[in-house]
């Protein structure tokens, strides 16, 4: 395949990605933007839950919506790199409400911020490295989702968190985070550590 061809596919996959309301990372975890925006062609936001099957709910914005009947777990936090001590400081619990919701039978998580781009992409990556049981690097569970979702792109504040995450848990760093901040803001190509 030409990396035109490539560039063309990814461009195609990004542009299915801003359709969607959210994309599917595992069997049982969802990542996308506010349903609150997204439901109104139904009469109200558990309506759009109900019928896109999900049990539960991570709610990852500023100004969460509190009128549902399903299980959510609150975050409530700006995207911005200023935020990354009070995101950190509940993805413990938040991974014990997925481990919990996965107990039940048939669970399907939906875990959404604003847009489904820097905080709940930031839950997911916190998820799959501390406890997705994948065995995943950082730089791999970015790809992850990515591939699922491609808009995916934690504000660099975030990623710097994921990174000492990476280190505490003994793996050794696969992301630089000077040079994602750079690659996000289009000033540089590579930030994988190889």
């Amino acid at each position: 395949m030409s990396i035109t061809s490539r560039a063309r596919a990814r461009a195609l996959k990004i542009k299915q990605s801003l359709d969607s309301p959210f994309d599917t990372i595992l069997p049982f975890l969802c990542l996308g933007a506010n349903p609150s925006k997204e439901a109104t062609d139904m009469p109200s936001l558990d309506a759009y839950l109900h019928h896109h099957k999900f049990t539960h709910r991570i709610d990852c914005t500023a100004n969460p919506q509190h009128n549902s009947d399903i299980p959510t777990c609150y975050v409530t936090v700006k995207d911005s790199p200023d935020a990354t001590a009070k995101l950190f400081q509940h993805l413990p619990g938040v991974c014990d409400f997925i481990d919990e919701a996965k107990r039940t039978s048939r669970c399907k998580i939906l875990i959404h911020c604003q847009a489904g781009v820097s905080r709940s992409a930031t839950v997911v990556l916190y998820y799959l490295l501390a406890r997705g049981n994948m065995n995943l690097s950082l730089a791999q569970a970015l790809r992850v989702v990515r591939d699922a979702r491609p808009i995916v792109s934690p504000n660099p504040g975030f990623m710097r968190g994921l990174c000492q995450v990476e280190t505490k848990l003994g793996g050794t760093p696969s992301i630089d985070p000077q040079a994602y901040q750079k690659h996000r803001h289009g000033k540089a190509s590579k930030y994988i550590v190889l």
